[in-house]
Order: C-alpha cells, then sequence, then structure tokens
C-alpha cells in the first residue's frame, strides 16, 4: 500500500480547537478488502463519494451497508469493514469533546454505531459536497472549511472540564487514575464519567487505556530497532501479560501478529496516529 492511499489534510487554524483533520482514503483495489478498525478514541463523520461499505462488530453475525453520510462515534469494540473496489471516502476527524455542539444530544448516544448526517447540522454539507469530484480535493476542503466556518458562532463551548482534562491524559500518555484524577478536579468519579459520556462518549478509563495503547504504537513506529517489549515498558504498561492482554483486547490479536498482517490493514491507522 502507498501512503497515496489514505492522506490527511489540515484545518483552518481557526477551526483547529474543534476540527483535528480532515483525511481522504482512496484505496487502489482490484478485490474487495477485508478491514479491521480498532477503538482510535475519535469520532469521524464520514462522507462517502464511492460504492457502499459493510460494517459489522467483529463477531457479530448483523452488520450494516453505510450507502449515505454519517456521523460514527466512538468504537469500544472491534469493527470489520469490507470496502469495494470503488472506495472513496472524505472525513472532518473531530478533537475529543468538539462532536457535542455539532450533534445537540449526549455523544454516548451514538457510541459503537452511526447517526445519518441527514440529522445533524451538517446534513447541508453533505449535500454541498455531492456536487464536487472527489479527486478535487482542494474543493472539498475548501467547501467543508468555509461551511464549518459557518456554524463557528453557533457552536456550543466545550467543556470546561474536558478542556482541562484532555491534554493532561494526553502529556500523561493515558497512564493515568482516574480517581485521582476525579478527586484533583474536585469532582466525584460519577460526574467526571457523567462529562465524559457526554462529550467523548465514552469513559474516561477506556479513554485513558486508548491514549496508552496510540502512545505504544506511535513510539514503536518512529523508533526504528525498538522491541515491542521495550515499546510496551515505555509506555508504562505493567507487565509483557498486561501489555498482551490489553493489545488484544483493542486488536484482537497478539501485537506480532498484528504487525505481521498487511500493510492497509495498520497503515492507515499508523499515520493518522504521528499526527496526533
Amino acid at each position: 500500500m502507498s501512503n497515496a492511499d489514505y492522506w490527511e489534510v489540515e484545518p483552518l487554524r481557526e477551526l483547529s480547537e474543534c476540527v483535528d483533520v480532515y483525511w481522504f482514503y482512496q484505496p487502489d483495489l482490484q478485490t474487495k478488502l477485508t478491514d479491521i478498525l480498532i477503538p482510535e478514541g475519535v469520532i469521524d463523520i464520514v462522507f462517502n463519494f464511492g460504492a457502499p461499505y459493510f460494517r459489522k462488530a467483529v463477531g457479530k453475525t448483523e452488520g450494516e451497508w453505510v450507502t449515505h453520510d454519517v456521523f460514527i462515534g466512538q468504537r469500544t469494540k472491534l469493527y470489520s469493514i469490507e470496502w469495494p473496489i470503488n472506495t472513496q471516502l472524505f472525513a472532518i476527524r473531530l478533537r475529543a469533546g468538539a462532536a457535542f455542539a455539532l450533534l445537540q444530544r449526549p455523544v454516548n448516544e451514538i457510541t459503537d454505531t452511526t447517526l445519518p448526517l441527514a440529522e445533524t447540522l451538517l446534513a447541508k454539507l453533505g449535500e454541498t459536497l455531492k456536487n464536487i469530484e472527489f479527486e478535487n480535493s482542494r474543493q472539498v476542503v475548501k467547501v467543508t472549511n468555509d461551511f464549518l466556518m459557518s456554524l463557528a458562532n453557533s457552536h456550543q463551548a466545550t467543556d470546561a472540564t474536558i478542556n482541562k482534562v484532555l491534554p493532561y491524559i494526553k502529556r500523561a500518555n493515558g497512564d493515568v487514575d482516574v480517581n485521582q484524577l476525579s478527586n484533583e478536579l474536585g469532582l466525584t468519579r460519577r460526574t467526571l464519567e457523567r462529562k465524559f459520556a457526554q462529550h467523548i462518549g465514552v469513559a474516561p478509563k477506556l479513554y485513558c487505556r486508548i491514549q496508552r495503547l496510540h502512545h505504544f504504537l506511535r513510539h514503536y513506529r518512529t523508533n526504528a530497532g525498538l522491541s515491542l517489549t521495550g515499546a510496551a515498558n515505555e509506555a508504562q504498561f505493567y507487565d509483557q501479560s498486561h501489555f498482551i492482554k490489553e493489545f488484544k483486547a483493542f486488536t484482537g490479536t497478539s501485537p506480532a501478529k498484528f504487525f505481521d498482517s498487511p500493510p492497509e490493514i495498520y497503515e492507515p491507522l499508523l499515520i493518522s496516529l504521528m499526527g496526533r
């Protein structure tokens, strides 16, 4: 797989508080590709310029054909995706805590599910983008920037507690005791969990676990010659068994087998993580 299959574009600086990045995905497929998506701690707004794709939780028999533009909530489990030959996706990756204003409802309502954009403030953007060719990525980004800027004044501010907590978790690379964090904030754990459910979509403990896994993946990717064990130790996993258990919980396989998979399975994730 070449990096041309998946690429990212920065939003306008004025949108950087709510938009992490725009991303495009157009793999060069000769046949359909079955992919595995792991929990990533993010919410994406996905515009489908290509053929419908099939999405289902791993281990489940039922799934859904995604034929429309959607809000995709946080994932707490593995998902299997069947990409068709004509896969053309453009997406807005929101910063944690920024989805609440666009949804106008608690974010945990779309955890592990999708929501048609027709039910959100972004319905008109989806209609406008359908009149642009996917290959004209500059125009796609420009229209999206302009539309989001037009909404900027009406967005509700991100919760002050969430604004304070997220940078703390990021600096700690997810190695955070939630009870201690609650005490330092002067909040009960239940209150903190309620705020995370409303603005992030998952519990703070799960969000921290995801961030720790991301730290491991970034560190392993950027340090040539570093062993899996060395990267796990740097990411503050307690021991080898704890590390493998956590890795399997999020990826469904061992670290060695994960990186032995075809690159197109994990490379887009790693490229995305390097920018976070």
